[in-house]
């Protein structure tokens, strides 16, 4: 598959690792890789703080998870 957002650019793959590794009980886990293509950058790292906020509304990952409300003006 192929992106063109902000934050992910270029191709990916979407690998479904099986049942085993699931506990019972647990949600499907699903893995995406990055393909080596012209956006590939070995210096993107993604704990970088930057990359935290939504594209679309503003909010952190914690803030999402909470249900807080959508930023005013977030950067789109």
């Amino acid at each position: 598959m192929v992106l063109h957002g902000q934050k992910l650019r270029g191709g990916f793959v979407l690998v479904y690792p099986g049942r085993r590794l699931a506990e019972p009980g647990e949600k499907t886990r699903w893995l995406l890789i990055k393909r080596r293509d012209e956006y590939a950058d070995p210096s993107w790292q993604i704990e970088d703080p930057t990359l935290d906020r939504s594209v679309l509304t503003g909010r952190t990952l914690k803030e999402i998870e909470e249900g807080r409300a959508a930023k005013k003006h977030a950067s789109r």
